[in-house]
């Protein structure tokens, strides 16, 4: 193949980005180290077009050449990876999230994992991304879409129309930048994931490419331009940070610092080129894909085996693992299969890419059609189970209110249970009661919704006001004589919970108003005694369910989870969390509203009580299985302890009158 002459600063360049990133990831400085990634884009788009427009100039270049050598640089490795990601979780992961490492698998193989992220992860800065070995794929994904097209569209115009070249180019990145901007104020996930919204980073490293002849003629020119570059890049990476709004105009910075280095150390040996060039930095730069690829994989598995995974020593191990792995994933498997004479012949490389690829999917295809697990853990799937199970089978989704439990062959409805995903977390336990007791029930229940009419909130993903309206009609016109409302009650009158989400309500009358706690206070009191008033007046019996008291742990059921498999590494999970006290802070606002409503209209149950019987009075969030299964919900194990007596003294009551 053409060939261009070998320049060890842009080693030293990738050494920064990598370092950058990696402790980015590990929580150890750098943090706008995710930029690094963004350098990377740079610098592919320049060496790789720098190759493309030497072969073509030299009548070498051949798409199957150019193919071929993407596969031996980047499939090897990374199919290597994949494969002992597979392995790992296999006997660390619980089920779902296994099958979770499976889909993203399957992406990666064939170059969507960008696409599969953006659907599914929730945002590259969520906290749950942290758990997915396979996150940082995405930026791979990016790069082979970007060389699907590229090569072909730069070919096409140096044959036919190189005099369009320049113009074309800045289109296209004027294009893709003005997308980026729009997209990062407008859908930030899809912004930070997708190759439109990120092209225009790969084509400036190609358009410096493409113009060799711009360098600079002075020696000062060039020892500014460089170390500016530098300057700019590092001062991003401590400036910028997972709050920062990003790409958009943010991405400016790695972007110009790479090209102002990149160009003021063309042809002229500067200060910050011999900085990079050190040999340090250039053996951490050749290795920088291995250790891209390793770091990840062993910093979330951390996070899956580990209830404090971000303990100092934890983080610095993680990197300090990755390190040799990286090394020997370069010297065994990069540089081998980039050199190897078998290779050379496109065929084989083809062969080698399409047998590589073609069995991750096979595997990943097999864990997801027969869900496979180590015989030694199925004692924990139990364990598992609580992790996942949040009732959603329960969600009245198309706003009909036709959920039904019990005896469905009743004409009349017996009883109504209304409210959010705390009505979801409980209502398996209503069923079974309503199938012992011959009772009908139906079943009001959608995610964020207060079960209260005419109030609404920011997080909601539907109508609020309309659906809790269609609830009442619903309610009178088939004469359902009781209902029990069940919901996060604080969430929607204190103004900060764990995690730390607009849920504060408001009505019409007040929407205008300062959102605070004491507005959502008014509003929620006003409403429920016009809506008690509207039920009593109809024979309707209302039961107001009080809110569970919340633990200080948003995975709390995933810690018992690892508690139990991995005792050795978690024997430090207590067992009580938030004290008596808290709770009742907690409570106050909800319990300012109680004191407002008309109580002949309600009938309030408390189920607090059992949840502080324990000599410690504090909150137990676990016993042989853990009874929630974040800060907030229970639990089948937990609803059944403590909720379903509750529910039973209230069914029990219905044949009765």
């Amino acid at each position: 193949m053409s060939s261009i002459y070998y320049r060890p600063e842009i080693d030293g360049l990738r050494a920064i980005a990598v370092i950058a990133v990696v402790l980015f990831h590990a929580h150890l400085g750098f943090p706008g180290g995710f930029i690094g990634v963004d350098v990377f884009f740079v610098i592919s788009g320049f060496l790789i077009t720098s190759i493309i427009k030497k072969e073509f100039e030299n009548g070498a270049f051949l798409f199957s050449n150019f193919f071929a050598r993407r596969i031996k640089r980047i499939l090897p490795a990374a199919c290597f990876m994949i494969l002992c990601t597979l392995f790992t979780s296999y006997h660390i992961l619980e089920t779902t999230a296994f099958m979770d490492v499976a889909k993203s698998s399957i992406a990666q193989s064939t170059m969507l994992a960008n696409i599969y992220f953006w659907k599914f992860s929730g945002g590259y800065f969520a906290a749950s991304t942290e758990l997915q070995p396979l996150l940082h794929m995405w930026s791979l994904s990016i790069e082979e879409q970007f060389y699907i097209f590229f090569p072909l569209v730069i070919i096409l115009i140096l044959k036919y129309k190189p005099k369009w070249l320049n113009k074309t180019l800045f289109i296209l990145i004027f294009s893709s930048f003005i997308l980026c901007y729009y997209a990062t104020n407008n859908h930030p996930s899809a912004s930070f994931y997708l190759l439109p919204t990120r092209a225009w980073e790969l084509m400036c490293g190609a358009l410096l490419a493409l113009n060799p002849s711009i360098h600079l003629k002075s020696k000062i020119q060039a020892e500014i331009t460089s170390f500016v570059g530098l300057v700019i890049i590092i001062t991003a990476m401590f400036v910028l940070n997972n709050e920062s709004t990003f790409p958009g105009v943010n991405a400016l910075a790695p972007v110009l610092g790479s090209l102002m280095f990149i160009l003021g150390s063309n042809k002229q040996l500067t200060i910050a080129s011999k900085l990079l060039s050190n040999k340090f930095l250039v053996f951490v730069g050749l290795i920088s894909y291995s250790l891209y690829l390793w770091h990840w994989p062993i910093l979330a598995f951390s996070k899956q085996i580990l209830i404090t995974p971000n303990s100092l020593f934890t983080r610095i191990i993680c990197v300090v693992i990755s390190i040799p792995i990286a090394i020997l994933s370069w010297k065994y498997i990069e540089t081998p299969f980039r050199n190897s004479k078998t290779l050379k012949l496109n065929s084989n490389a083809t062969k080698i890419g399409l047998t590589s690829t073609s069995i991750i999917i096979i595997v990943s295809c097999f864990i997801l059609k027969l869900k496979p697990s180590p015989e030694w853990s199925k004692q924990y799937q139990v364990f598992s189970q609580d992790i996942n199970y949040t009732g959603e089978e329960y969600s009245d989704i198309n706003l009909s209110g036709k959920t039904s439990i019990g005896n469905c062959d009743k004409k009349q409805i017996d009883f109504a249970i209304w409210g959010d995903s705390h009505g979801l977390a409980i209502a398996s336990q209503a069923e079974d009661l309503a199938n012992i007791l011959n009772l009908k029930g139906a079943l009001y229940l959608r995610n964020a919704n207060i079960p209260v009419i005419n109030l609404k909130h920011q997080m909601a993903q539907f109508d609020m006001i309309n659906y809790n309206q269609k609830v009442v009609k619903e309610i009178l016109e088939k004469k359902i004589k009781h209902v029990i409302f069940i919901s996060r009650w604080t969430w929607y009158v204190n103004e900060n919970s764990l995690e730390n989400a607009p849920t504060l309500v408001t009505d019409k009358l007040s929407e205008h108003k300062e959102l605070n706690s004491a507005n959502s206070i008014k509003a929620v009191s006003f409403h429920l005694n016009t809506m008690g008033k509207l039920l009593k007046e109809n024979g309707v019996k209302a039961y107001i369910i009080k809110q569970v008291p919340e633990a200080t742990s948003l995975k709390v059921a995933h810690d018992f989870y690892l508690f139990k498999k991995f005792p050795n590494l978690n024997n430090n999970f207590p067992q009580f969390t938030t004290k008596y006290d808290q709770f009742l802070i907690q409570q106050q606002n909800f319990n300012r509203v109680l004191n407002n409503l008309d109580l002949s209209s309600y009938i309030v149950i408390d189920p607090s009580v059992q949840f502080f019987q324990n000599p410690e009075k504090s909150l137990e969030i676990y016993s042989n299985r853990s009874h929630y299964r974040d800060n907030d919900h229970l639990t089948k194990f937990g609803a059944e302890k403590f909720m379903r007596p509750h529910l039973k003294n209230i069914l029990l009551q219905l044949p009765l009158e």
